[in-house]
């Protein structure tokens, strides 16, 4: 309330947002993988949506080296937003792909907090990132609108079909 922000207090969301992103990314390369395509997909939304809320708030950032670290690479090189959006919906193109697989050794359950396994659920979120990242590109030479509408008439359709999670007594 008092309007104080400190450098400090932007730190957090860096330091939030790449751990985030790296799990999501052992889970897409290491544990879902072929055999469990849907928690592969499922990890596919969750990094979208944090690298989205990074290129939303920084711009450029790192993503095509980011987490290569244990081959030795610490300082990875800032990608272009464009860049980043076009990953984005390589991630969604390769969610979608992974959340129609039906052929799972473990697949989604009451361990999925936001959806209960529901995988069409999922697949909603991400035709709506898909539409939500294309559109950061309106500007740019080639956008063409009829993506959007094709899109999101995949994506989420109603607030049946909000992604939230469970926090206590309520959504959040």
């Amino acid at each position: 309330e008092q309007y104080s922000l400190l450098e400090s207090d932007m730190d957090n969301y860096w330091h939030t947002l790449y751990p985030t992103m790296l799990n999501c990314k052992l889970l897409i390369d290491t544990y879902g993988g072929d055999l469990n395509p849907n928690y592969r997909g499922i990890a596919k939304v969750l990094m979208a949506m944090n690298l989205g809320m990074t290129t939303d708030m920084w711009g450029v950032c790192p993503y095509s080296e980011a987490f290569q670290g244990a081959s030795g690479n610490y300082t990875p090189h800032f990608d272009p937003q464009q860049n980043v959006l076009n990953s984005i919906q390589t991630l969604m193109d390769g969610a979608i792909a992974d959340l129609a697989n039906t052929n799972n050794h473990i697949s989604p359950g009451t361990d999925d907090f936001v959806f209960q396994g529901n995988v069409s659920a999922w697949t909603k979120v991400a035709w709506t990132l898909k539409a939500r990242y294309y559109m950061r590109l309106s500007k740019k030479p080639g956008f063409d609108a009829n993506v959007v509408l094709t899109d999101l008439a995949n994506g989420i359709a109603s607030n049946a079909d909000n992604c939230n999670t469970i926090h206590g007594a309520g959504a959040s």
